[in-house]
């Protein structure tokens, strides 16, 4: 039996909430009921670190030797699914606490940038026909989110033939949206999670498929 593995992060920076382990823990739950025991679906939380952030998706890679892998992560200006299509080789700690920080390379011999295994422009359409805000972004940025997409794609392209790995940028929910704004009276958009978890359950049949 195959497996994919769905994977979030803790929280980071002023957010009180991080959608992204809702979203993977819902996603996991729905696919279970929909494939039954035909695909194994497991979900991670990762840590907001960079060290402990690489040692816990090596952990996971691992131990559950997926087939494929799609991890979500909070970016929360963005009111659009983010399928990303690069890592790169660069990070940065978070810029609201760490202004002045420069990139650094994640990895000295690894190339500037990888791509994801996965065809996006079909799927970003097939989102948008079924009425479901999402576009293709160029790269993941600086912060942990890349890192642990640079890492994951190096794990995808070693194997022959590739694995399919792919990471999107989810909004907030619209409870939490609301919950933010009280606490930091900046206002953010938000998505449902039942749209959210349609437009990557649609993203795991571009996973699975050939």
């Amino acid at each position: 039996m195959s497996t994919v593995l769905l994977g979030g992060f803790e929280l980071f920076a002023d957010y009180r909430e991080n959608p992204s382990w809702d979203v993977a823990q819902a996603l996991a739950e729905q696919c279970r009921t929909e494939f039954g025991g035909r695909v194994r679906f497991v979900s991670v939380r990762l840590p907001v670190a960079f060290d402990a952030g690489a040692a816990a998706l090596a952990e996971a890679l691992i131990r559950e030797a997926p087939a494929a892998v799609l991890l979500c992560g909070l970016h929360g200006q963005n009111p659009f699914l983010d399928f990303e299509q690069f890592g790169l080789n660069a990070g940065q700690q978070e810029k609201a606490h760490h202004p002045a920080e420069t990139p650094f390379p994640l990895g000295e011999a690894g190339p500037a940038a990888r791509e994801t295994t996965v065809a996006l422009p079909p799927l970003v359409r097939r989102l948008r026909e079924a009425g479901i805000p999402a576009r293709i972004s160029f790269h993941a940025g600086t912060f942990l989110c890349n890192a642990s997409y640079y890492q994951l794609l190096d794990w995808a392209r070693s194997h022959d033939p590739p694995r399919k790995a792919l990471f999107v940028h989810i909004p907030l929910l619209p409870d939490q949206a609301a919950r933010h704004f009280e606490a930091t009276r900046e206002a953010l958009p938000s998505m449902d999670i039942d749209l959210v978890t349609r437009g990557l359950r649609l993203a795991v049949d571009s996973l699975l498929g050939p």
